[in-house]
């Protein structure tokens, strides 16, 4: 397919304005305000929803994985959006360029010196907004391990794999672009959960409800 010129210009419109809402860090801003604390210095070090959570508990936590959705969700909308008067497949193009950059604007943000959280809140978000049937059943496949094994970060490692797995299925013979797209999230997550998945190995990762006690 042929991209003209204007489209391409909006693509790149569609990544820089998802990786600036992306690199926007409610974990870091909340804490910073609630505690006067790097959250990055605690815990798993780093800025996302669990280790909100686990350092500094349910409110703080569940307000910043809302927040996390809530850039990705907007990311998404206005991505789709620039393509308004176009073909609807350029539309979701569009915002599944601004979702994925929202993601990695997350988890390497310009605005903390590229140090941030995992991207599970916002890659879920952008997942179910893009694709809502094959992203809720990723979504219900990581709600189900996490309440059966009490490992956040082993629903996280599923929902990335059960979402790709799941877009091969149904769209790799209709539109590989969608395919790639949930390849890409799935490297991006699997890579920033790597020591997640030394410790699941090794039998030393933390379960959901353990604490962090910070020593200041």
């Amino acid at each position: 397919m042929n991209m003209t010129t204007k489209e391409f210009f909006l693509y790149l419109l569609a990544a820089a304005i998802g990786y600036l809402l992306g690199s926007l860090s409610p974990g870091i801003a909340l804490t910073k305000k609630s505690a006067n604390i790097d959250i990055r210095d605690y815990g798993s070090k780093n800025s996302g929803a669990t280790n909100v959570l686990r350092v500094m508990g349910p409110y703080l936590g569940i307000a910043v994985f809302l927040l996390d959705i809530l850039k990705a969700v907007v990311a998404c909308i206005v991505g789709k959006a620039l393509f308004g008067n176009y073909d609807p497949s350029l539309a979701q193009n569009g915002g599944m360029m601004a979702g994925i950059f929202t993601v990695i604007g997350h988890n390497w943000t310009l605005y903390h010196n590229f140090k941030g959280g995992k991207g599970v809140a916002s890659s879920a978000a952008a997942i179910v907004w893009m694709f809502p049937t094959e992203g809720l059943i990723a979504v219900a496949i990581c709600i189900a391990l996490i309440a059966i094994t009490k490992f956040v970060s082993l629903g996280s490692i599923s929902l990335f794999i059960s979402f790709t797995v799941i877009m091969c299925i149904k769209h790799i013979s209709i539109n590989w672009q969608y395919c790639l797209w949930a390849f890409l999230l799935m490297v991006m997550g699997l890579y920033r959960h790597r020591s997640n998945i030394q410790r699941l190995l090794n039998g030393t990762e933390n379960k959901l409800g353990q604490r962090t006690k910070i020593n200041k």
